[in-house]
């Protein structure tokens, strides 16, 4: 009897649990969905001003990178909305951060962008508006560009300037390591 009461009490919890576990599942799978359409219609309202603030500009580029974790190509287009609301507010530290985010996009849907091309000439019309934290990691957008269309001298050239404007040694080793990488 008390074999079956056990039993019967395991089986109960069992159940129970499983239960829980499915409700956690649903409940989450909601939760994130509505995560999600607040952050669409946030940015959507954001992107019909027409004139928004550094803060405003900086949202949006968090959300796109959020949104762009499920929905790659709405990201992209939130992504092009946002390039003209930085160049109307003459927001210059964002282009690090859109080109960031247009490389990490266009790298994972495989798409060969002439994004080097834009970024260059963004960087060297306004080169004394970027500090040189931007203007480094701008060169790590384009070593990995490089690297990844095979041109490894002109890699090899980016990676030499970031190491002679880096004192981390975090930063040395990736850069070594992408350096080397290039000489394939």
């Amino acid at each position: 009897m008390k074999k079956e009461k056990a039993l019967s009490d395991k089986s109960r919890y069992t159940y129970i649990t499983l239960i829980v576990f499915c409700l956690g599942a649903i409940f989450q799978e909601v939760f994130a969905q509505d995560i999600e359409s607040s952050n669409i219609k946030k940015i959507e309202f954001l992107e019909r001003k027409d004139k928004n603030t550094e803060a405003e500009i900086n949202e949006m580029l968090r959300i796109t990178q959020s949104i762009s974790v499920e929905q790659d190509s709405l990201a992209l287009v939130h992504l092009k909305r946002i390039k003209t609301k930085v160049e109307n507010a003459k927001y210059y530290s964002a282009w690090v951060k859109y080109f960031e985010l247009l490389y990490s996009l266009n790298q994972k849907r495989g798409i060969d962008s002439s994004i080097d091309l834009e970024m260059n000439e963004l960087f060297d019309k306004y080169s004394h508006k970027f500090s040189t934290d931007q203007l480094n990691r701008k060169k790590k957008i384009q070593l990995n560009i490089l690297s990844n269309h095979g041109k490894y001298e002109d890699a090899i050239k980016v990676a030499n300037d970031l190491l002679l404007s880096k004192n981390e040694t975090s930063a040395l080793a990736r850069i070594l390591y992408l350096r080397g990488d290039s000489y394939q």
